[in-house]
């Protein structure tokens, strides 16, 4: 009985001086200490963890935000920049340089200065906000810029007016259909930069919401 009671001692003590793992050391961690230990036997691995954070997997292509939304996300950004694009292009010189003839922009503007206007903001139009800023005078405006404004205006509908329905066709627009149902959307909205507060109207949107609803089916 003696002996048995050694036994158990000495298990007792043997289990006391074994190290023991911190709580706060992730499981994971633990694991990829334990399998680098030199003390291991050669060829022997542990068995991995079910508790080590898994990444998460996407479809390669795969997107959540549905298909109608995305047609119509960046409508605004795409003609904005194609219209600055188109201005400072060759096609647009003779359409500004007749625009420029005109006795109200007299000794406030040349065409060097407009393109120098295009290169500034070209990478800024963004958004509703931004594209309408280069549309809509206000009254702290100086007379030049008040002149750069109005012959932006009228290069904008040029281009939605004659050239946008090859930019939409030949170019690199991915939704196509969409950008040539919103094109006199958006020359309403140039035409009336003070209104130029949203592109899709509450029908447009309901039917967005419409497709959107159709499609989680």
């Amino acid at each position: 009985m003696s002996i048995l009671k050694q036994k158990i001692k000495a298990c007792t003590q043997a289990k006391l001086k074994s190290p023991t793992l911190d709580q706060s050391i992730p499981t994971h961690k633990v694991f990829q200490s334990q399998q680098n230990s030199p003390d291991l036997p050669q060829g022997l691995k542990l068995k991995k963890s079910n508790s080590e954070p898994k990444k998460r997997q996407r479809l390669k292509g795969d997107c959540f935000t549905p298909k109608c939304y995305l047609q119509a996300k960046n409508i605004v950004t795409n003609f904005g920049k194609a219209i600055a694009t188109f201005g400072l292009s060759k096609l647009a010189l003779p359409y500004l340089s007749a625009e420029l003839e005109k006795p109200k922009y007299e000794g406030k503007l040349q065409v060097s200065d407009f393109i120098e206007f295009m290169k500034e903001n070209k990478a800024n139009i963004n958004s509703i906000d931004n594209l309408r800023n280069l549309l809509l005078t206000k009254d702290e405006d100086s007379a030049k810029s008040i002149a750069l404004k109005q012959c932006f205006q009228v290069i904008a509908e040029i281009f939605i007016k004659y050239f946008s329905v090859n930019w939409i066709i030949h170019g690199r627009v991915t939704y196509k259909l969409e950008h040539l149902k919103f094109r006199f959307k958006m020359l309403r909205r140039i035409q009336n930069p003070q209104q130029f507060t949203y592109l899709k109207s509450y029908n447009d949107q309901k039917l967005l919401d419409k497709e959107f609803t159709k499609d989680s089916w």
